[in-house]
């Protein structure tokens, strides 16, 4: 079968052989493009990080060591994992997708906890939206 595979390109390799293996022909036509935003980190220390996405994890990654002793809420395994190998302490995986890490975290943190959520500027409304008005302070 011949499947279109439209992932960033750095991603498209991988899905593209496990697709290969599986038996497939995959077509690697990616529409998207991950770069990192530069923006700066905040001057404030929050009491836990969310991160929804793999791709945050190089550009959080420099700069685990002001974040050292802080909660980090993966949205899913793979994040999870990516988070640790970068050195990151303290990681829970929430089941993958955000509506699982933000009922993980309003069952970890207290409402009014304030949050970091590393994202990139096109992202879906979840987890922040559910945090957000279930009374928790988060910035992206």
């Amino acid at each position: 079968m011949r499947i279109l595979v439209v992932r960033a390109a750095h991603q498209a390799e991988a899905t593209a052989a496990a697709l290969v293996a599986a038996g497939h022909e995959p077509v690697v036509a990616p529409i998207l493009s991950m770069n990192p935003t530069d923006a700066p980190l905040p001057s404030w220390t929050p009491d836990a990080l969310i991160v929804t996405s793999r791709n945050a994890v190089a550009a959080l990654a420099p700069h685990r060591m002001g974040f050292r002793g802080i909660p980090v809420f993966a949205v899913g395994p793979r994040t999870a994992a990516s988070l640790t190998a970068a050195g990151f302490d303290g990681v829970t995986a929430a089941s993958g997708d955000g509506a699982g890490l933000a009922r993980m975290v309003a069952g970890t943190m207290p409402v009014g906890t304030r949050l970091l959520h590393v994202a990139g500027r096109e992202r879906r409304p979840e987890p922040a939206h559910s945090l957000a008005a279930a009374g928790y302070r988060v910035e992206t």
